[in-house]
């Protein structure tokens, strides 16, 4: 297996779908190729940043100003 279908399959492997042998295949070349190691540590991180990310409140403050900026562009011809 190349890096580039190891690539192709990480979102699967990190969502935990992708059937047995895949995952077999994925963790033995992962095993041997320290650059999809570091591809799938950083795929992971990037998740869990994102999902902290989203979890945040946003700032009553800028919800507003970012809703009256959005309100303006809607209802403003071009």
């Amino acid at each position: 297996m190349n890096c580039k279908r190891i690539a192709e399959l990480l979102l699967d492997y990190h969502d935990g779908t992708l059937d047995a042998d895949d995952v077999l295949v994925v963790e033995t070349h992962m095993t041997a190729c320290g650059p999809c190691r570091a591809c799938a540590a950083t795929y992971k991180a990037t998740s869990k940043l994102c999902k902290k990310t989203l979890a945040a409140a946003v700032p009553q403050d800028c919800e507003d100003r970012l809703l009256s900026f959005l309100r303006a562009k809607i209802t403003t011809k071009p």
